[in-house]
């Protein structure tokens, strides 16, 4: 679990028959306060916070974490945007099919 400040996307941003969806919101443990914050709701509740996609001959990563700083002290979200850099520039292979829920 990541303590941090939290975007949420409408489905217009990104869909999953685009991407690779890498981590998400568990929209079931939001609080209420903070479900009734929401500037756009989706109706599925599917808020991708990192994704993959290749993009012509090129790899996109997207990571919305990082709000805040305690967040770089986390190993595993380090490890997380190190690989995202890795997959960019090509150094790591990874599935970036579109995922489906």
């Amino acid at each position: 679990m990541v303590a941090d400040e939290t975007y949420t996307f409408g489905r217009e941003v990104y869909s999953r028959k685009n991407l690779r969806v890498l981590t998400s919101v568990d929209y079931a443990a939001m609080s209420d306060e903070d479900k009734a914050k929401e500037q756009f709701p989706r109706p599925d509740h599917d808020h991708a916070l990192s994704w993959i996609r290749a993009e012509q001959k090129g790899r996109v990563f997207y990571m919305s974490h990082g709000h805040n700083e305690k967040v770089y002290a986390n190993p595993v979200l380090l490890q997380h945007l190190l690989a995202g850099i890795q997959y960019t520039i090509g150094d790591l292979k990874a599935d970036d099919s579109p995922s489906s829920k």
